[in-house]
């Protein structure tokens, strides 16, 4: 008898008494064994692909991040000893910052190697946020300009506010006819 005949048959979808839990898409699981082994001809096969798609005309996100990631593995750092580029800590705080455990998830499925979510929040809790307008962020921006060189006109700018709410114990109080 054939493999494929002792096998169970799936359900179509509008019969009753389906298992739900059959329906389930499988987790993200964690990466047990992230070493792949290469032959030295392999790796160099490799490596030629990857160049071969950086010069093709990536996204610049994309080829931030893959680039960083070639000359750590080419490096051969283990993960504690890398170091980031700015703008791989930036392309990664805006991924971490719009959906965490998005991040988490992404960073466990092994396919890139990423920052970590303590150095992320480190990055983002380097500015003390605070209510109304805080002089020492404004200080701060000034200064970053400065050491940036960026020119009088890409020093004006404008104000959004992401934000706003009102406090649970506040009463305003109508006094006069106004």
């Amino acid at each position: 008898m054939n493999k494929l005949e002792n096998m169970k048959k799936p359900r179509v979808l509008g019969e009753q008494n389906i298992n739900i839990d059959t329906c389930k898409l499988p987790q993200v699981e964690e990466n047990k064994n992230p070493d792949i082994k290469l032959t030295v001809e392999d790796h160099n096969d490799m490596a030629n692909i990857l160049d071969q798609i950086v010069d093709r005309g990536a996204p610049e996100n994309f080829k931030i991040i893959f680039e960083s990631q070639l000359q750590n593995c080419r490096k051969g750092f283990e993960v504690h000893q890398r170091r980031w580029d700015p703008q791989v800590i930036s392309v990664c705080l805006a991924l971490y910052l719009r959906s965490p455990r998005g991040y988490e998830d992404f960073k466990k499925s092994g396919l890139l190697v990423l920052p970590s979510k303590r150095l992320l929040q480190y990055y983002k809790n380097s500015i003390k946020q605070t209510t109304c307008f805080n002089e020492d962020n404004l200080k701060w921006m000034k200064q970053e300009a400065n050491n940036k060189q960026v020119s009088e006109f890409g020093k004006h700018g404008g104000l959004i506010i992401d934000e706003m709410s009102i406090q649970d114990d506040l009463v305003i109080q109508k006094t006069g006819d106004s």
